[in-house]
């Protein structure tokens, strides 16, 4: 990319990020919308740390798989995200945002930004 371009949107790399990457140009990845699955190091030393998480993927449904949970964690990383852009001002700012679902209602929670 040119030294015109300031941000840099990206997506579908499974793994979000917002980056300064210098000279006044920043790098945002959305990452993806799919379930994303935590296998923790414990989970995989050994068959018995690794039977739970087998027989819950082998025996359960989607809906249990969201609700399952190891070692107080949840199994299925929350990775719903977007990236906003906005000018106000004279100043444009780029934001990383998850996208939180309440019911009926969806809210942005800003987890990174910057602005020029």
């Amino acid at each position: 990319m040119g030294p015109d371009i300031h941000f840099i949107i990206t997506g579908h790399t499974h793994l979000e990020r917002a980056i300064d990457i210098g000279g006044g140009r920043f790098y945002f990845n959305c990452g993806t919308w799919i379930r994303l699955l935590s296998f923790t190091e414990n989970m995989l030393k050994n068959e018995d740390s690794f039977n739970p998480v087998f027989n819950l993927l082998k025996n359960c449904t989607m809906d249990d798989i969201d609700k399952a949970s190891f070692s107080d964690a949840p199994f299925v990383l929350d990775q719903n995200s977007a990236v906003c852009i906005s000018a106000e001002n004279g100043k444009v700012t780029g934001r990383l945002v998850h996208i939180v679902k309440d019911g009926d209602s969806v809210a942005q929670k800003t987890i990174k930004q910057f602005q020029r």
